[in-house]
Parts: C-alpha cells; sequence; structure tokens
C-alpha cells in the first residue's frame, strides 16, 4: 500500500512539473500573439473609423446647403 501512494505521489509530482514547463514556455508566446492580434484589432478599427467620420460629416455639410 505504500508503494502505491508513494508511486502516485511521484506520478503526480512529474505531471506537475510538465504542467508548469509546458505553461513557461508557451504561455508568453501565445500572450504575444494575442497582443499583436490586439493591436492589429485596434489599428483596423481606428482606419475604418476615419471614413465614417468624414461621411458624417459630408452628409451634414449637404443636408445644410439643401434647407437653403
Amino acid at each position: 500500500m505504500d508503494w502505491a501512494i508513494l508511486i502516485f505521489e511521484i506520478l503526480l509530482a512529474v505531471a506537475v512539473l510538465l504542467i508548469c514547463l509546458f505553461v513557461k514556455n508557451h504561455l508568453p508566446s501565445y500572450m504575444d500573439e494575442k497582443g499583436k492580434n490586439l493591436a492589429t484589432k485596434e489599428d483596423i478599427e481606428e482606419i475604418t473609423e476615419r471614413p465614417r467620420k468624414s461621411s458624417k460629416s459630408s452628409v451634414k455639410d449637404l443636408s445644410f446647403f439643401q434647407m437653403m
């Protein structure tokens, strides 16, 4: 019975070690890629917002002239 508990604890320690190594090596590159994707998304939103603002102001200008 004691051997079974010892083997279980060793396997558990090895599993925890492997999980920690995986997270240590995988998580930084994952977070870097997420950061790049977020920056790209924000850049695209900014680029698409400019024409929207421009078209809204153009419509306001045109509606002003139509009233006259």
